[in-house]
């Protein structure tokens, strides 16, 4: 089974608006909640996936109670994770913002479908959590998290591009 890191398991991420809808929009794969993780040597981590969004193309609103549902599971020795400021739900405001308000449409009136339901991890996401996270696990200290790597090579909307200002 895949887990993200600090236990909560990867699921399919679906829309959740019922009945025929006149627009639809196909995304790639979902993102998922982001929590910036503070290691036990108080080096950080900017944008751990932690959580399944709620909906494909999320906005980010409850992203606090998300962080603060994991962040109870996170012992101690592990350090701590807090809410990723400006990592969670840019590419659903982004829908709203510059799709949908300037067609006049409004969520109730579309339909989101991703190709792949599931969250997916870029290689350097992956990199992060084998440097930092894994070594954790061998000690025990905290639960084995795997989810599955994207082959895409595209950057991360997620994650600011070089010479983005943080």
């Amino acid at each position: 089974m895949e887990c993200y890191p600090f236990g909560q398991p990867v699921g399919p991420v679906t829309w959740r608006q019922p009945g025929p809808k006149p627009v639809l929009i196909i995304g790639v794969y979902p993102s998922a909640v982001r929590a910036r993780w503070i290691g036990p040597d108080g080096k950080s981590i900017r944008a751990v996936a932690v959580a399944d969004e709620p909906e494909p193309f999320w906005t980010g609103h409850g992203a606090e109670i998300k962080i603060a549902t994991v962040a109870a599971t996170v012992p101690a020795e592990a350090g701590r994770i807090e809410l990723a400021k400006g990592h969670n739900g840019p590419s659903g405001q982004a829908l709203d913002e510059l799709l949908l308000a300037p067609l006049t449409l409004t969520r109730d009136k579309i339909r989101v479908a991703d190709i792949d339901n599931r969250y997916m991890a870029n290689q350097s996401q992956q990199d992060a959590v084998t440097h930092n996270y894994v070594p954790l696990v061998e000690r025990g200290i905290l639960p084995p998290g795997h989810v599955e790597t994207t082959t895409d090579d595209h950057p991360d909307p997620q994650r600011p591009q070089p010479g983005a200002h943080r």
